[in-house]
């Protein structure tokens, strides 16, 4: 059963609240701004001798070369000097079907500071598009991502037309994140054709040109290539500011088609051969080399693109590595869905930037060091892990 229940109260107006509700009242068990702004080394000096093992794993990520496979390369050192934002958090909606249940996640997530509210694009779950209009309806700030959606399951010209009218009905709220696709289940229950990875990132590519274009243009749009042509499309007919385009993925070519053209870049996992979950993909060397790809190919526009991570699970614990050892145990039960599973040491999962095991400060330590080291400022996490979360986004949120 989900820890998160989707009810106005259900974070900000707990017993042991753990976040500030923006539209609350000040709660006397809150921490004190002085609690709350204690430097690192105090926080690591008063931990107990019980999760001291953990501070090692710490101290790999800090200590770890980074690899350099060219001269072009940006170094660690430049990435922090120039892409160290604020943090931000994304919510990305768990399956909700019930209409208010759905609405009240929406508010929860603006009120308890979630800078954005994250529609996933899967058979089975409330269509995208719409279910970001009733979110928007139902707040005022939050921005809406839709997070990510399949290039296959709509043209490009279509896709930008409904992306341009919610970014225009919400007052510029929307971020469009878009994906290859990947999940084969999903292409066999549409009929739809699940060409190979090296097609579909192909067309990715081109996808990606055309949106962009589209959104962008002031004139009639006309475009020719492999895959899509469209012949003096004329100008969207509302008036908006282009969104800035996501693009979600986990493979070395995503990630440098994501370089070269997107505004905000998830980092995640990619998909096997068959479509499931790579999960060796979540391992600290995969990352660093993602990272690493994105620095190759964005080149000048590096300062321009926003980091996001996304943050698989969140499990709030004094002993990591039972934790560890139970997820993987968790894992290792669903083979149909996540891949080569008996691959990952518990090594792997504690050293992992996507994972967030420990006690609040070593998380809290972990993410700081993670945006130091690469720039990831920008976290998405799971509306069942919201209650885990609240007391870590306090202390990052907007920091």
């Amino acid at each position: 059963m989900d820890r998160f229940r989707a009810t106005d109260q259900t974070v900000c107006g707990r017993r042991r609240c753990h976040v500030r509700c923006r539209t609350g009242r000040p709660r006397q068990h809150h921490r004190s701004a002085g609690q709350r702004d204690r430097t690192l080394w105090q926080r690591t000096q008063s931990r107990s001798r019980q999760v001291l093992g953990s501070a090692w794993h710490l101290d790999r990520l800090r200590r770890r070369p980074v690899r350099r496979r060219s001269a072009r390369r940006r170094s660690t050192s430049e990435v922090r000097a120039h892409q160290v934002r604020p943090f931000r958090f994304g919510l990305q909606a768990a399956r909700v079907n019930d209409p208010n249940q759905w609405l009240a996640l929406a508010r929860c997530a603006e009120d308890t500071g979630y800078s954005c509210f994250m529609v996933p694009d899967h058979l089975g779950r409330l269509s995208t598009f719409p279910a970001l209009m009733a979110a928007a309806a139902a707040t005022r700030e939050v921005r809406l991502a839709t997070y990510v959606l399949n290039q296959d399951f709509r043209p490009p010209a279509l896709l930008a037309q409904e992306a341009a009218t919610v970014q225009s009905l919400t007052g510029g709220r929307l971020e469009l994140g878009i994906g290859a696709g990947w999940a084969r289940h999903e292409y066999t229950q549409t009929g739809l054709t699940y060409d190979s990875a090296a097609v579909r990132v192909a067309r990715f590519e081109e996808y990606l040109q055309v949106v962009k274009g589209l959104l962008n243009a002031s004139a009639p749009f006309s475009y020719a290539g492999k895959f899509f042509t469209l012949d003096s499309y004329a100008p969207l007919p509302v008036h908006f500011t282009p969104p800035p385009i996501l693009v979600g993925g986990g493979s070395p070519r995503i990630l440098a088609i994501a370089g070269r053209l997107a505004d905000i870049i998830s980092v995640s996992t990619r998909a096997s051969a068959d479509g499931r979950v790579d999960m060796p993909n979540i391992s600290l060397a995969a990352v660093e080399n993602k990272v690493h790809r994105i620095q190759e190919a964005a080149g000048d526009r590096l300062e321009q693109i926003e980091l996001n991570m996304t943050v698989r699970d969140v499990r709030l614990t004094h002993d990591r590595r039972a934790a560890a050892r139970q997820l993987l145990n968790e894992w290792a039960s669903v083979p149909e869905r996540l891949a080569d599973v008996d691959q990952l040491s518990e090594d792997d999962i504690l050293d992992s930037p996507h994972m967030a095991i420990g006690s609040v400060e070593q998380i809290v330590e972990q993410l700081e060091i993670a945006r130091e080291r690469w720039g990831f400022s920008y976290l998405e996490v799971s509306s069942t892990d919201a209650e885990a979360v609240a007391p870590i986004m306090e202390r990052l949120n907007g920091r």
